[in-house]
């Protein structure tokens, strides 16, 4: 890794927060942005730390600079091979409803580029490498993202 995962979640949420909000309306549900918002904020919260949890469980190191020692193939790593990424996602839109932020929405689609090209495809080649035929039968029966 060149760059830390979650930069790229926070560069392009700090550039569509920084881009404009949209306007306050009756029409936009301002209780209901809130409570979505936050729900989503604390799924995303939950799912990152079920992901620490599992790494450090099976004794690995959670830095994606380090190598990895053992794969995590449970908690929730059993619905997701990325629920750290899952749950960033997850509290970018629940942050960017809450801000009421439209082109914040309009860079998630290239956050999520950026990591699945530059973060998510050399993790999973070296994960490959690392537990070969392990990895292989854990990929095939779980999805990518969801």
């Amino acid at each position: 890794m060149r760059v830390a995962p979650p930069l790229f979640f926070a560069g392009a949420l700090a550039l569509g927060l920084a881009a404009g909000r949209l306007p306050q309306s009756a029409t936009y549900g301002t209780r209901a942005r809130r409570v979505l918002g936050t729900v989503s904020i604390a799924i995303g919260a939950a799912a990152g730390a079920s992901a620490f949890a599992e790494i450090a469980r099976v004794g690995s190191n959670p830095n994606p600079f380090e190598p990895t020692t053992a794969l995590a193939t449970r908690g929730a790593f059993r619905f997701t091979r990325n629920p750290a990424y899952f749950g960033a996602t997850s509290i970018y839109i629940g942050i960017a409803l809450v801000a009421r932020s439209l082109p914040a929405f309009v860079m998630l689609p290239v956050a999520l580029a950026l990591v699945d090209r530059f973060v998510v495809d050399k993790e999973e080649r070296y994960l490959e490498r690392r537990f070969g035929e392990t990895y292989r039968a854990y990929r095939d029966r779980v999805p990518r993202w969801f």
